[in-house]
Order: structure tokens, then C-alpha cells, then sequence
């Protein structure tokens, strides 16, 4: 009976699992308007922008739609890229531990030395975590400052 109690638990978490991890995976719907393609839209609207705003936009020359970028600034979007796939591949990185150490305590079935692994595969995971989000979160003040004092 014990035994019957703890398989339906753990068929129930793992289905709740799979319908989260499905919801967030399947793209979402969008109710936007018809007609043509996204890239055609795209050109409207950027057809649109041009014919509101003119030319030359606000006035400001950030360099995007010509191509004549800064050296110093096209050096940190390249890095600020990089970065961004670091931390993003980091963050998957962190779901996968998180999930092996929820699966390791999940069928440690009361063996105390799983469950202390799982434990600190969770806080180690969590500790990583906030270490890469403070260095990323350290770039973008750095960005910020040096996008000012420009």
C-alpha cells in the first residue's frame, strides 16, 4: 500500500513536470494582424517608422541602420553577445542541475546520504547561480557607465 502511495506521487510530480516544461516550450499563441509574411510586416513597419519619424529618425546617430559603428562600440556589442550566450548557456546549465537534484531526491526512496546529495547539488547549483547573474549583472552596470560617460 506504502509502495502503491509513493508510485502515484511520483507519477503525479512527474506529469505536473512535464505539463510545466511543455507550457514552456510551446510557443504561444499570437493574436496579431493578418497579412503577409513577417518579413513583409517587418518591412512595413520599418516603412512606417521611416515615413514618421523621417530619415534621419530623432537625430540621433546611433549607427545601426547605416553600419558606421563605433570601434569601441561594436567591440562591446561583440562582447556584450558573447556575454549574453555565456550567461544564457550558464542559466540552462543551472535548470539541468536543478532538475537532476529535484530527480535525485525525488527517487531517493529515504536514503539519507541521495538526499544530502541532492541537497547539495541544489545549493551548489544555486550558489553558481547568483555568482554568474552578480558577474552579469556586473557587465551590464559597467555597459551602463561607460554607455553615460559616452
Amino acid at each position: 500500500m506504502i509502495l502503491r502511495q509513493k508510485n502515484k506521487k511520483s507519477i503525479i510530480i512527474t506529469t505536473m513536470f512535464l505539463f510545466v516544461l511543455s507550457l514552456l516550450l510551446v510557443n504561444s499563441a499570437v493574436f496579431a494582424q493578418e497579412g503577409g509574411s513577417a518579413q513583409t510586416q517587418s518591412v512595413n513597419a520599418l516603412d512606417f517608422l521611416k515615413t514618421t519619424a523621417g530619415s534621419d529618425g530623432a537625430g540621433y546617430n546611433t549607427g545601426f541602420v547605416t553600419g558606421d559603428v563605433a570601434p569601441q562600440f561594436a567591440i562591446a556589442m561583440l562582447v556584450g553577445t558573447y556575454v549574453f550566450y555565456f550567461v544564457s548557456f550558464l542559466g540552462i546549465i543551472f535548470l539541468v542541475l536543478i532538475i537532476y537534484a529535484g530527480w535525485l531526491w525525488l527517487t531517493a526512496g529515504g536514503n539519507d546520504e541521495q538526499i544530502t546529495k541532492a541537497k547539495a547539488l541544489m545549493k551548489n547549483a544555486v550558489i553558481g547561480f547568483v555568482v554568474v547573474l552578480a558577474a552579469d549583472l556586473t557587465w551590464e552596470l559597467l555597459r551602463f557607465l561607460a554607455f553615460i560617460r559616452n
